[in-house]
């Protein structure tokens, strides 16, 4: 089995369903992967930045909203997990998914 992490993107979008409801729904999909998941990660805060040699700013736009990383055999069972999580129920969320390379 390999570790993928998966990236969650809103795509700017917001949804008014209530927090605790929101919520209910990441903790009944953790419980439906929980054969798959390594780590059920965080959301991000707000605000990030990009840091490179130069300095850093603010990161704007479409950024991540959180990860989880999970455990698959491969790419394709990794996105067959991903395709079930619950921020795709946003119009226009979208999950990375990568695979984590050892070190």
């Amino acid at each position: 089995m390999k570790n993928y992490i998966l990236l969650y993107f809103s795509g700017g979008n917001e949804t008014s369903i209530p927090r605790e409801e929101i919520n209910s729904f990441w903790m009944a999909w953790f419980q439906s992967i929980s054969d798959s998941l390594v780590d059920s990660g965080n959301p991000f805060d707000e605000e990030g930045r990009t840091v490179t040699r130069t300095g850093s700013e603010t990161i704007s736009g479409h950024k991540a909203g959180g990860y989880t990383i999970i455990k698959a055999s491969d790419m394709e069972g990794a996105i067959k997990v991903a395709s079930s999580c619950p921020i795709l129920q946003i119009p226009g969320a979208s999950v990375q998914v990568y695979e984590t390379q050892p070190m």
